[in-house]
C-alpha cells in the first residue's frame, strides 16, 4: 500500500489504482502509519459525490452574455478644454513672474551707502526750525 501511495503522489497511478486507494482509506482497517493520508482520500471521495446543479450552465452563460450598461456623459466645451486652460494659466503665471523678476533685477541700483566722515546732503528734518507741530 505504501508503494501505491508513493506512486499516487508521483502522479503515476491509474484510475483503478486510485479507486483501490479510495476504497482502502474509506474502510476501517487502515494501517496506523498510513492514517495521516486518510483525510485526503475521504475529502476526494466527498468531492467526487458532489455534482453541479442542472441550471449551473444556464446561469453562467447568462452572466457571460449580459452586456454591461454604459452610461455616456455629455461634456460641454468648457469641460473639454479645462485641462488646457489650466495649463495655459500656469504658463502665463510663470511667464509674468519671470518677467517681473527680470525687470526688478535689471534696474540700476542707486548708491545709497553712507560713509563715515562725508557730509550728508539734503534736507535734515531734525535740524530745521521751520517745522511746526500742529
Amino acid at each position: 500500500m505504501k508503494q501505491l501511495i508513493e506512486k499516487y503522489f508521483n502522479c503515476e497511478t491509474t484510475l483503478e489504482e486510485e479507486q483501490l486507494l479510495q476504497d482502502y482509506f474509506s474502510g476501517s482497517n487502515i494501517d496506523p502509519e498510513l492514517q495521516v493520508y486518510a483525510p485526503l482520500f475521504r475529502y476526494e471521495q466527498q468531492q467526487s459525490d458532489e455534482q453541479l446543479s442542472d441550471s449551473f450552465d444556464e446561469r453562467i452563460l447568462s452572466m457571460i452574455q449580459e452586456q454591461p450598461v454604459v452610461k455616456a456623459r455629455t461634456l460641454s466645451m468648457t469641460q473639454r478644454f479645462m485641462p488646457f486652460l489650466r495649463a495655459a494659466a500656469v504658463v502665463l503665471f510663470v511667464v509674468l513672474l519671470g518677467n517681473g523678476l527680470q525687470t526688478a533685477f535689471n534696474q540700476p541700483v542707486e548708491n545709497t551707502t553712507a560713509t563715515i566722515g562725508q557730509p550728508q546732503t539734503g534736507n535734515n528734518v531734525a535740524m530745521t526750525d521751520t517745522m511746526t507741530i500742529k
